[in-house]
């Protein structure tokens, strides 16, 4: 938010201070920041990229149509490209239109290359030179020192001026960019919130406004000394004259510092490696002004020749040491009193650990035993890390399950702890006996596995295969209906195989027509419903759709129903223990295809149709309710108890027709209605 403010105040407050002669005003260079850190989103869901670019579009219309202004943007274009920067309006006269076009297309995706746009925002001042403004909120992040560039500048042009406004800004950046306005002749201003920030832009826009320092004066010529008038008479003694005065020597600026390439890394003791777990880098120059702060695993800097501490940390861990930095490109070690922790997670302790993304939602905890300071993991399945040495007990949680280890940790040393959750595999199958094979009837099977809030029921499975901690478990299997109780024993690493004997048999069902006809084969014309026979509320009702069934059942006595069309028979069963049981229901019943016709000469086919078959009593009258109701838009089918019925149709264009059947078991008829 504080970087979309800056864009406008910036705008209003050189609009403010601007001298009564705008086209007198300096040609200035606005370098625009579109790095990464602007693709962060404000209150309200809108990215600090969107909103400053807004407010600069709005508050350039402002600026007097004389006013000479180009922009620069870095970071815009491609994510990790110290290159990526880009004049996206040339030094012109000011174009409000064309820049906010222009700033529209910005991305925020890119590095923070300071030197490199600095040097090209030079190049686009006329010779006379002019003002370049850097809105900044971080440092330099392509390994090149924007305090040097700028003195370079400066030294090549005095009337370059380069002021440097910093907000929202960490500490480590404060030193980089106040040394950038310093050597480049400009002014820093730092805010920390919106107040401040208006107020150091309003002095940068007059600071921006004022022309730039001339040049110091050559120096003086020595004064020509008098000739001596020929002599009439002898001359007086020579009077004593001081030796004339040197000329004092031009005043010389002095080089930009040199900077030279820095390597640091962080190491154990005893251990003369590079440590292979990330750092955190703190880096002070000799006045203790942080010039880098950061996390790698190893870290490169460019630094200006001097005296620095630093400090490299890692978990509770941390080392210091003093380097001096030389006129050539070195390598420093910083100790650190520290172990490698290397953390995993595993099923059971013969294994392989587990990846992220198996344990997804990981927590690691740890507890120091020795004195240590604590420390946050990371959520990771197998975080490496540098710790102090000492004693921790380590826990480690996922998907409900809890591990546990205590480990000790040694100076210079990595240390290996694997946690496992102790689990083991329990495969789960149902059969009448031992020998027989698993039932594999899924449809008659409800398997429920331990007890209370943590039990886990499975259903479509007629042979489960679960992961569970090592322990024993209740195994409740309800069996077409009947609940039969086991017990599972659960050892780490191990496959157990539970086998739950019903002790039951089989039983084949099915329907037909009449005493003569063929079987049911179409699984839509019944529907079977089996069910314990007495009150034993634990037991619930078995319903299969098909035509013939075979169904595995435990021993004992059931009800079993059939429904078929509008025919529904009953009866009870008695199945025995490994036995194969037929059950066939003869309905008594026939099945009726109705169609109709219709004189279209003044309509249309018929459409929409309404069958409705009524009971025909004895005494020939009718059924109040009709036993069967369909819609259809050609014919309709069902199947219905032999008798006299009455077929009553109708349709959308208020045509209607009736028809008496008679059906005999086992018939299959069709009849066809007139409707007018």
């Amino acid at each position: 938010m504080l970087r979309a403010i800056a864009s406008g105040l910036f705008v209003c407050a050189l609009t403010a201070s601007m001298p009564a002669r705008a086209a007198d005003l300096a040609p200035s260079v606005l370098i625009f920041d579109s790095s990464g850190s602007m693709a962060a989103a404000e209150k309200g869901g809108r990215t600090k990229l969107d909103v400053a670019r807004s407010i600069v579009a709005d508050n350039l219309r402002k600026w007097p149509s004389t006013s000479q202004i180009a922009v620069t943007a870095y970071g815009h274009r491609r994510k990790a490209d110290c290159a990526d920067i880009e004049t996206i309006f040339p030094m012109a006269p000011i174009s409000t239109p064309a820049i906010g076009k222009r700033l529209a297309k910005l991305k925020a995706l890119g590095k923070t290359p300071i030197s490199a746009s600095l040097q090209q925002a030079a190049t686009l001042l006329p010779k006379e030179g002019g003002n370049i403004v850097l809105i900044s909120d971080g440092i330099e992040t392509c390994s090149a020192d924007p305090c040097a560039v700028a003195g370079t500048l400066r030294a090549a042009n005095a009337k370059v001026v380069i002021h440097v406004v910093g907000f929202g800004i960490e500490r480590p950046a404060v030193a980089q960019l106040k040394c950038i306005a310093e050597a480049g002749g400009g002014t820093f201003f730092d805010a920390t919130n919106a107040n401040e920030l208006a107020d150091a832009l309003t002095r940068v826009a007059e600071k921006a406004a004022e022309p730039a320092p001339p040049p110091p004066p050559p120096p003086a010529a020595p004064a020509p000394q008098p000739q001596p008038l020929p002599a009439t008479e002898p001359p007086p003694a020579p009077e004593a004259k001081l030796p004339p005065t040197e000329p004092p020597p031009p005043s010389q600026r002095p080089d930009p510092p040199k900077i030279v390439r820095t390597s640091l890394i962080a190491i154990a003791k005893i251990v003369d490696d590079i440590i292979e777990a990330p750092a955190r880098w703190t880096v002070t120059d000799s006045n203790r002004d942080v010039v880098y702060e950061g996390e790698s695993r190893a870290l490169t800097l460019d630094l200006k020749e001097g005296r620095y501490t630093v400090t490299a940390a890692a978990a509770n861990a941390s080392g210091t040491t003093e380097i001096v930095v030389g006129a050539e490109p070195r390598e420093f070690k910083v100790d650190l009193d520290a172990g490698r922790l290397d953390l995993s997670v595993a099923p059971n302790a013969s294994a392989e650990p587990y990846s992220d993304l198996d344990v997804s939602d990981i927590v690691w905890t740890v507890a120091p035993k020795s004195g240590q300071r604590e420390f946050k993991l990371p959520k990771a399945a197998a975080p490496s890390l540098l710790v102090a040495p000492g004693a921790y007990d380590i826990t480690v949680s996922s998907k409900g399950l809890t591990g546990k280890a205590s480990v000790k940790v040694a100076s210079g040393t990595a240390t290996p702890a694997k946690i496992d959750f102790a689990l083991g595999t329990l495969v789960l199958e149902a059969a009448n006996d031992q020998v027989e094979p698993p039932i594999a009837d899924a449809g008659v099977m409800k398997w429920l596995i331990g007890t209370d809030t943590n039990a886990q029921e499975i259903t479509g499975q007629a042979r489960p295969r679960l992961v569970l901690r090592e322990g024993e478990y209740p195994i409740t299997l309800t069996f077409t209906g009947v609940p039969l109780e086991a017990k599972a024993q659960i050892k780490a690493g191990e496959e157990r195989v539970v086998r739950v004997i019903v002790g039951g048999g089989e039983l084949s069902l099915s329907a037909q027509l009449g005493p003569s006809t063929q079987a049911l084969s179409d699984w839509r014309d019944a529907t079977w419903t089996v069910a314990p026979s007495g009150s034993d509320a634990s037991a619930q009702p078995l319903t299969l759709q098909d035509a013939a069934p075979n169904v595995p059942l435990a021993p004992g006595r059931w009800r079993v129903a059939v429904a078929s069309g509008s025919v529904i028979k009953e009866q009870e069963v008695m199945v025995g223990v490994g036995t194969k049981t037929s059950a066939a229901f003869v309905l008594n019943a026939a099945r009726l295809t109705m169609t109709v016709t219709a004189n279209t000469t003044a309509g249309t086919e018929p459409a929409n149709i309404v069958y409705e078959v009524f009971a025909r009593n004895h005494d020939g009258s009718i059924a109040d309710t009709p036993l069967f109701s369909t819609g259809s838009s050609t014919n309709a089918m069902t199947i219905l108890p032999a008798g006299k019925w009455l077929v009553r149709t109708s349709d959308s264009e208020a045509r209607s027709g009736e028809a008496d059947v008679e059906l005999r078991a086992g018939e299959e008829r069709e009849i066809s209605i007139p409707m007018k």
